[in-house]
């Protein structure tokens, strides 16, 4: 009878062991997976084009920024890393950036600029085709 209840045991340990490995890995897997799916829930797009989280709509195709225009531009910079992008204008009181759609969405172009200390964000539509072409 010894050995039923030592084969038991190791049985039990086994089986203690194998729940603590995959309670440990369901875990893990379920904090990697918070961390992930909130950065890509976070924004917004409109037509296709990307906004920070927490931006307002404040006109037509026109977004301010929850954030500075060194931190919008950072934004952008993760987001769009290969769009080519040109200084629109850059004096005391207002500066602007636009960034060149790379072809996906229906949005031509973004303008971020900063005037009277807010951060906007334009979206600019691609032209559509007149119809008799």
């Amino acid at each position: 009878m010894g050995d039923i209840s030592s084969d038991v045991s190791s049985k039990q340990n086994l089986v203690d062991r194998l729940l603590r490995r995959g309670y440990k890995g369901a875990v893990f897997a379920t904090l990697m997976l918070l961390m992930v799916v909130p950065t890509r829930a976070a924004a917004n797009t409109v037509k296709g084009a990307i906004l920070p989280s927490g931006s307002r709509q404040v006109g037509e195709q026109r977004y301010r920024s929850p954030s500075n225009y060194a931190d919008t531009l950072t934004f952008y910079g993760r987001q769009y890393k290969t769009n080519p992008r040109k200084t629109i204008v850059n004096q005391p009181g207002i500066r602007a950036v636009h960034i060149v759609n790379d072809g996906k969405g229906d949005w031509e172009g973004l303008n971020i600029y900063e005037l009277g200390g807010e951060t906007r964000i334009f979206v600019v539509l691609r032209e559509k085709a007149p119809s008799g072409q």
